[in-house]
């Protein structure tokens, strides 16, 4: 288990039937999927990827402010007593490293009557001298109740790009191989992405 360094508190999280229609449509499920695209489907179901959208939704059905949200939910405050020198850290100069998602069950179509929260925390906070900050973060989906049932766990890794250098930990270094240059790769697919596809994406949440 993992070693929490921040814990924010929870958010809460909701989503509607249109919802998980639009993320599907702005992902580009195909007339194959129809099940992830029509709600009448026997097997309507929300793409297993939604989650992910939660975690910059919450419970809004309107657009915010993409560097507010960002700074306040998902980036650590300076100071933290774990890490007593990390700077306060700019989210215009953030970008995304890596995410994964672990879906303990599937997310119902819609949060109607029911209630949820994102349960967040920081995870791992690395100094990667001048070039940057690296955060991890950790995402919990919860169903609150008698008893609270977890959805899905997510994990998210962000570059606070020319932030680093403030003597944190430098944390785990990873070898990224490279096939040799006469390698081909077994199959190829191309996957067509309209001009405006980004901007009906962003309509999800992440602005």
């Amino acid at each position: 288990m993992s070693k929490t360094i921040y814990q924010y508190e929870p958010k809460p999280a909701a989503w509607l039937k249109r919802d998980i229609l639009l993320f599907a449509n702005s992902i580009g499920c195909t007339a194959a999927e129809m099940h992830y695209l029509y709600e009448l489907h026997p097997d309507f179901a929300a793409f297993p990827a939604y989650p992910l959208m939660l975690t910059f939704k919450h419970d809004s059905s309107d657009v915010v402010d993409f560097k507010d949200h960002f700074g306040r939910f998902l980036t650590p405050p300076p100071a933290i007593p774990a890490l007593p020198d990390l700077p306060a850290l700019d989210s215009d100069r953030v970008v995304d490293g890596e995410r994964a998602i672990e879906i303990i069950r599937p997310l119902p179509v819609s949060s109607q009557g029911r209630t949820f929260e994102i349960r967040s925390s920081v995870i791992g906070v690395w100094d990667k001298a001048i070039k940057a900050t690296v955060i991890e973060t950790e995402h919990l989906i919860v169903e609150t109740g008698v008893e609270d049932t977890l959805f899905t766990r997510m994990t998210e890794i962000a570059f606070y790009m020319g932030q680093g250098g403030w003597g944190g930990p430098n944390g785990p270094s990873t070898a990224i191989p490279k096939p040799a240059p006469e390698e081909r790769p077994f199959a190829t697919l191309t996957h067509d992405i309209g001009p405006t596809a980004h901007l009906l994406y962003r309509l999800n949440g992440d602005l």
